[in-house]
């Protein structure tokens, strides 16, 4: 999906960027290296993926610190796909997440769309609206 709101939302043609977009997660979730995405896809296209990637080995809170310390001075097309990878991640939070997970989630969410959200208007109205519908199914369900 986050290629798809890439290229579909975002209007990005660039085939690197929707290359990108599709690897976003290979290097923190697989055991591919940055030397292989290079070697397969590109100097650039591996930039990008890094830019993206999470130090898996530092706690939970520390990546998403980091992540919202470095987002600011990221180049504007690793912020489009980071805005994408957030729209599709807020749509349905993993269902077997606590409650607490869940808006700590939502809540760094909305921190790291609000930078990137200057980058490309109809994705951020998109994200936004997401937002919105997993924070009151989220309220619904605390109330319950």
């Amino acid at each position: 999906e986050v290629s798809m709101l890439v290229a579909n939302v975002a209007q990005v043609e660039d085939v690197d960027v929707l290359i990108a977009a599709v690897l976003h997660d290979v290097l923190e979730d697989t055991p591919t290296s940055a030397e292989e995405v290079t070697e397969r896809f590109g100097d650039r296209v591996c930039r990008f993926v890094q830019a993206l990637s999470d130090d898996k080995a530092l706690p939970r809170r520390r990546r998403r610190e980091i992540t919202l310390e470095e987002l600011p001075a990221m180049e504007a097309l690793v912020k489009i796909i980071k805005l994408a990878d957030l729209t599709s991640n807020i749509k349905l939070l993993p269902p077997n997440w606590t409650y607490d997970r869940k808006l700590e989630y939502l809540e760094w969410s909305e921190h790291a769309a609000t930078i990137c959200s200057p980058e490309c208007q109809p994705l951020a109205e998109l994200y936004w609206q997401r937002a919105r519908a997993t924070r009151a199914t989220l309220e619904a369900s605390r109330a319950s």
